[in-house]
């Protein structure tokens, strides 16, 4: 029953990358006709078999709202720890957020590389005084 739980976990997720909510419907469906067949094959009881078809419908609904929230964790994460950090948070929780590129590409923006700036903001960087 685990494994099953595990393999009906893990297909929500592709599910839910790939296909809209209505997928869960005949997936639902084929899991308890799925269930019926096997238990009822083994001579099991009426009971189990409910637990188990409630176990795997369950696992293939969560399984299909993380694979949904997947590609949200690194936006929340980066927001959350920019915040923390005093940095702005990012505008959006979008997954292509332009703070995740430049993190990626290992170099800093354009803006924030020293040879960049004007020299009055070069100066003012040195002497800590605002450029006049």
């Amino acid at each position: 029953m685990y494994m099953s739980a595990a393999a009906c976990l893990i297909c929500a997720i592709i599910l839910s990358r790939h296909f809209k909510f209505y997928v869960l419907i005949p997936a639902s469906f084929l899991i308890v006709v799925t269930v019926c067949l096997k238990d009822g094959y083994f001579g099991q009881s009426l009971s189990r078999v409910a637990l188990e078809a409630i176990i795997l419908l369950t696992s293939l609904q969560v399984g299909y709202v993380c694979g949904l929230l997947f590609p949200l964790i690194p936006a929340i994460v980066g927001t959350a720890l920019k915040a923390s950090f005093g940095g702005v948070p990012a505008q959006s929780l979008s997954f292509h957020a332009p703070w995740l590129r430049r993190r990626r590409t290992g170099t800093p923006p354009r803006s924030a590389r020293f040879g960049d700036l004007p020299p009055d903001a070069a100066r003012a960087h040195e002497t800590g005084r605002p450029a006049a």
